[in-house]
């Protein structure tokens, strides 16, 4: 298996297009996909969405180049990330197609594009857009085009091949309604579903393991970022924060280990 990918630095847009096929529906504007905690209160386009036409679009104010691009909770089976010197995406346009999975972790539909090798590597554009794909909504029949979120990646790191194991964990934020004049307990649903992932490193190679995981461990608890196990399924990846304090112990001189490093998904 490849390194784990994860990423702390993010750009974020200065503006949206928000005109012709690419306006908002009024109630689920532009900004909510640009908050990357929130996936579950999404961007929606005013009309039905009609691939190859309907967009989510970003503008960034200047030229900028980008690592990688997360796309959670889209309600298309496919996509194009495109990017261009002008908001007509007629000068300079860059683009490529990507496949949109359900991550079995938390059952949205999502796609990380890896940008490293891609025909985006190293060019910076001001305009970038998601352009509805070929095919029908996620859950069939005519609906507007949805975007939870979009992680726009500045920076990516990438870990050594091999460095940790992880466990996954689906949740539903519930509690225990026990307040019945009968007596008894129901549990009562709170919100949407998200995932966790718990990592472990086995004795590693120490600096391979230390220099990437230190690089995220400086984040503080409220810090959100993006993990990406970078397995093959570009659906695997989730916008996290860290549950808690993680301690690295080095057990030879060369090896270490960590345990209980647990990545609580936003929701």
């Amino acid at each position: 298996m490849a390194g784990f990918v994860h990423c702390v630095d993010f750009r974020y847009p200065s503006d949206f297009i928000a005109t012709g096929a690419g306006a908002a529906d009024s109630v689920f504007p532009h900004s909510f996909a640009s908050d990357i905690t929130h996936p579950n209160r999404p961007w929606k386009s005013a009309a039905n969405a009609v691939p190859t036409v309907t967009y989510y679009a970003v503008d960034f104010g200047t030229a900028v180049a980008l690592d990688g691009v997360g796309v959670d909770n889209i309600n298309g089976s496919s996509f194009a990330l495109q990017a261009a010197s002008t908001d007509d995406y007629a000068t300079n346009l860059i683009t490529a197609d990507y496949v949109v999975s359900q991550n079995k972790v938390d059952g949205r539909y999502k796609c990380f594009a890896d940008l490293d090798g891609t025909v985006f590597d190293g060019h910076a554009r001001r305009y970038w857009r998601i352009l509805c794909g070929l095919g029908t909504p996620v859950d069939g029949g005519s609906a507007p085009m949805q975007i939870g979120s979009v992680a726009w990646c500045k920076t990516l790191v990438r870990w050594a091949s091999g460095t940790s194991s992880y466990e996954e964990l689906p949740l539903e934020a519930t509690r225990v309604n026990d307040d019945y004049a009968g007596g008894g307990a129901e549990p009562v649903i709170l919100g949407h579903r998200y995932g966790a992932i718990t990592l472990a490193g086995s004795p590693a190679d120490r600096e391979a393991m230390r220099t990437n995981l230190l690089a995220l461990l400086r984040q503080g608890l409220g810090r959100p970022f993006l993990f990406y196990k970078n397995d093959g399924d570009t659906s695997d990846f989730l916008i996290a924060h860290r549950a808690g304090d993680v301690a690295l112990k080095q057990t030879a001189p060369l090896l270490m280990e960590f345990d209980n490093f647990i990545m609580r998904g936003v929701v």
